[in-house]
């Protein structure tokens, strides 16, 4: 007979209660980064159509915006590396690395490579440490899923 009336021990009550402070955090944060992001932007498109006299958008709207994707990127990362164990978060390490090192090493070369036209956008180079470093995260993680 399988024992579901039992009482949830302590461990049990204070994981369920994280989990539940962490889904409250997540839903907070989305909402805040929806208000922000969307609904500001969707108000003051409304409210020019409804005046007839479309403006642009107050450099005050962008900053926020910006500033809101930026901080929901700190603690959303923040919150998931608390989360992980020691395998994924040196996954994380290695990739980042793998991405400075593109970055460190292909800014002098895309510069040099930019004086003779070799290279259209500058900015393709973050592109390159960004698929790197993903692409080192991937590797990482085929490998210990394949070596058994």
């Amino acid at each position: 007979m399988a024992m579901t009336d039992r009482e949830l021990g302590p461990g049990e009550r204070a994981a369920l209660a994280r989990e539940r402070r962490l889904r409250n955090g997540r839903t907070v944060i989305v909402a805040a980064i929806l208000a922000v992001v969307v609904l500001l932007p969707a108000a003051h498109g409304l409210i020019d159509g409804l005046s007839g006299a479309p403006h642009h958008a107050p450099a005050w709207m962008r900053s926020a915006g910006a500033s809101a994707v930026i901080a929901a990127v700190i603690v959303g990362g923040l919150m998931q590396w608390r989360e992980h164990d020691e395998v994924i978060r040196r996954r994380a390490i290695n990739a980042f690395a793998v991405t400075g090192v593109i970055g460190l090493v292909g800014y002098p070369l895309f510069g040099v490579l930019g004086l003779f036209g070799a290279v259209a956008q500058p900015d393709t180079l973050w592109a390159v440490a960004v698929v790197g470093g993903a692409a080192a995260y991937l590797y990482q993680h085929w490998r210990d899923n394949h070596e058994r």
